[in-house]
Order: structure tokens, then sequence, then C-alpha cells
């Protein structure tokens, strides 16, 4: 077998043959090792279930919690399951992701987490965000937050391009 023939995946004469490979963690947890008798045993999976089934979450006490436990549930923001975790009404719970800065509701998108609306083209959504907020007042949040994002401006004289340059890769312009 294995052991008698190399010796315990964590012995410190394998720990060299794996320490090119990044996934070796993965391998040498298959052994519980004890550091002072240089000796180990099967690590648990081998005797036990060490998984446990996912409990759904029933109650949140933050907005930013329920968002947490929404983009796990579902993968985007379902408000309405917010509402739930919360105890609140889902109009409510809007109000307070805006006025926390945890979501935003993109403009013909729905609600997003701050992080994803926050990034990007940040440019184009103040636009957006901007035209919808001068029909809708409720949109101005999402303006000053933007507002907060933008990257500067460069000069053209700050940018240089190396003899040779062929453009980005990709981009079928070039």
């Amino acid at each position: 077998n294995f052991v008698q023939q190399f010796g315990f995946l964590n012995s410190k004469n394998n720990k060299k043959v794996f320490r090119l490979d990044p996934d070796s963690y993965a391998v040498r947890a298959l052994e519980k090792w004890n550091g002072e008798t240089g000796t180990a045993t099967k690590s648990a999976m081998f005797t036990k279930n060490t998984t446990r089934r996912d409990e759904p979450i029933t109650h949140a006490d933050t907005v930013g919690d329920a968002l947490a436990a929404t983009l796990h549930a579902h993968g985007s923001v379902n408000v309405d399951h917010m509402a739930k975790l919360l105890g609140k009404h889902a109009d409510v719970v809007k109000k307070m992701m805006v006025d926390e800065g945890v979501g935003y509701e993109e403009p013909g998108e729905g609600f997003k987490p701050a992080d994803q609306y926050l990034s990007g083209n940040v440019r184009r959504k103040l636009v957006m965000a901007k035209a919808a907020a001068a029909a809708d007042p409720k949109y101005q949040a999402n303006v000053d937050a933007l507002m907060k994002v933008q990257p500067e401006d460069v000069d053209h004289t700050e940018i240089t391009a190396r003899l040779g340059f062929q453009g980005l890769p990709g981009r079928p312009d070039r």
C-alpha cells in the first residue's frame, strides 16, 4: 500500500513532492496528521458523515443579512424573500436597501447588490440613473452612489502607446 511504500501523505518527504501542486492540500486532508508522533490516521471522512444538509435561513436581523441569505438561496436579489426574513413589507425592504447602501434598483433591471450595481460601466449607469431620477425621484440615491464611484478622467497626455501595439485582444476592430 501507499503508506508502506512512500510513508504518510503528510510526512516531510511527501510534502516536498507535493509542494508544487496547488491542490495538494486536498490530498493531504485524507489524513489526520499528528506532528508530535509523526504518524497519521485516516481522516473522519472515512468513518463518518462529515457533511450536513444546508439548512434554510428563516430569519435575518439586518437588511444586509437578508440580502446575503437571499443571494445564497436564489442567486439574485429576491425582495419578497428578504421581506419574509425581516418580517417587513417589501416596499420597506427596498427603501432599507437603498438607505443602507447595500442594494439599488437599476432602472429597467430590478434590484442589484451594491457591489454589482456600483461596478462595471458606471458612467453609462450614471447617465441612465440621472434620466430615471428626472422621471422618479426615488432614483436620486442611485445617482448619488454612482457619483462617488466615477473614475477620474484620463487626459490624452497621460496615454501612451508602444510602437507595434496591435490593440486589445478580442477587439473585432483591430
